[in-house]
């Protein structure tokens, strides 16, 4: 049975919308342009690659359901109340495996001592071996050997998948532009086409070859490592990419409508709706924004504990706290877009072409949707961008503070928070914070490169 949470329902509802625009703008100037210049240069296409496949991962994370446990005498399925994802029976069966404590990456050892007892009953310390890792395939080989032999058959795997969907797609091409199969090969090898398609399928191929590498390893040991309690590092990790996609998308969702209305009508219109909505903003502005945000965020939990009759599963309640943390976020954080965006429609309103359609009698409306919104679109690209990475690292300190996201919820934020006691032992304890950073710099690093991409597109003044 599907379980659609709320923020499924949104993130589904983003990308069939966003799939919407681009299909019936497709044949846009605006859109082409945009599309050209991603194409054909290398950092866009292969950051357009890494993007699609965090919000893939994210997607895949967001088809909730419950599992048949029987079914009754009279047809009635009786269902579990465990709530599982597509992506949990990906991963599986690392899911539902804990081991007792730390253990480092590709370790089949825990990290800690413990005491046992040898042959003779004398007491010694020992590292005992992890209790969900299989023996590797070769006993006679050492572990690094084995590895290696693992690695070697990923690798092997991952090619042949490759070289499969590589040639698929090459005879679609050559059906789709009526070309031979052996001069589209060619052109492919030689790097003749206008689209980068050497640069997206290489990255594409990297991406699958990490995939294929890190679940042939996952049955046999820890990739990266567990925590204090025994959970996969890896695990959490890639569950946690939901968690920042769903911050990234939902809360510009959230924020997109108040900044784009406010700042184009405050710097289209001025006088006096321009100085009410600089009171709102400015007032926003002035109240610390983590200790605004942290309030709306205890009110809510406060709102949450009091109908606690609303929420049948504990995934339903982080899920709607999560959700509340989108609103917070959306609400509080329109107001630096927002003045850009008046600034520059202050300056676009003056320009010849502006006038030119004032004086012909055209609309204000059509004015402001045909000739100001398209001058300031490449300045809402790029505070989506950084704001997208603001947002992943707000998730971060908010879950410091203990209003982020709800604690037995996956996120980078929650990983990052209970690793920085870990640094202080000794050993030092540093795989989590590391796995949790090197997937959250990909995406930021990622989004930032690929609206430069998008900037340079839709920037009438670097067109020209």
């Amino acid at each position: 049975m599907l379980l659609p949470l709320y923020t499924d329902i949104l993130l589904w509802f983003l990308v069939i919308v966003v799939t919407a625009i681009i299909y019936f703008s497709r044949k846009q100037p605006q859109f082409i342009a945009v599309f050209q210049v991603i194409k054909t240069r290398k950092m866009g296409i292969s950051t357009l690659v890494i993007l699609l496949f965090y919000m893939g991962v994210g997607l895949l994370d967001s088809i909730h359901y419950r599992s048949v446990l029987y079914v009754t005498d009279n047809g009635t399925s009786v269902y579990g109340s465990e709530v599982r994802s597509v992506l949990d029976d990906v991963l599986a069966p690392r899911d539902q495996q804990s081991e007792k404590t730390y253990s480092a990456p590709f370790a089949q050892k825990l990290f800690n001592k413990e005491t046992a007892s040898d042959v003779n009953g004398n007491q010694i310390r020992v590292y005992p071996l992890l209790k969900y890792t299989q023996p590797f395939p070769l006993k006679e080989v050492s572990m690094r050997m084995n590895i290696t032999l693992i690695l070697i058959l990923a690798v092997m795997k991952a090619m042949i998948i490759f070289i499969g969907i590589l040639m698929l797609w090459s005879f679609y091409y050559a059906w789709r532009f009526q070309v031979s199969i052996i001069a589209h090969i060619g052109h492919f090898i030689q790097g003749n086409h206008e689209t980068c398609w050497r640069t997206f399928w290489f990255v594409a191929f990297m991406i699958l070859l990490l995939c294929m590498l890190s679940m042939s390893l996952l049955e046999y040991v820890h990739v990266f490592g567990t925590d204090k309690v025994g959970d996969d590092i890896f695990y959490s990790a890639i569950k946690s990419i939901r968690t920042a996609v769903v911050i990234g998308t939902v809360t510009t969702l959230v924020l997109l409508p108040f900044a784009i209305a406010f700042g184009i009508l405050a710097g289209f219109y001025g006088g006096w709706l321009d100085d009410l909505i600089q009171y709102i903003y400015t007032t926003l502005s002035s109240i610390p924004g983590i200790l605004l945000i942290a309030a709306f965020a205890l009110m809510l939990n406060l709102f949450m504990a009091q109908h606690p009759e609303w929420f049948n599963t504990m995934l339903e309640r982080a899920d709607a706290r999560l959700l509340g943390l989108c609103v917070i976020l959306g609400i509080t954080s329109w107001t630096g877009l927002c003045r850009l965006l008046r600034a520059e429609t202050m300056k676009v309103r003056e320009l010849d072409y502006v006038m030119a359609a004032r004086s012909m009698g055209v609309s204000q409306f059509k004015i402001m949707l045909r000739h100001i919104l398209p001058s300031v679109m490449y300045l809402i690209v790029i505070s989506i961008a950084i704001d997208f990475s603001g947002l992943v690292l707000a998730e971060s300190i908010l879950s410091y503070v203990g209003v982020g996201v709800d604690p037995t919820m996956h996120s980078w934020g929650n990983m990052i928070n209970s690793a920085r006691l870990e640094l202080g032992r000794d050993p030092v304890v540093w795989w989590p914070l590391m796995a949790a950073f090197s997937l959250m710099f990909i995406l930021v690093i990622a989004a930032n490169l690929f609206a430069d991409v998008v900037r340079d597109a839709l920037d009438p003044r670097l067109r020209r």
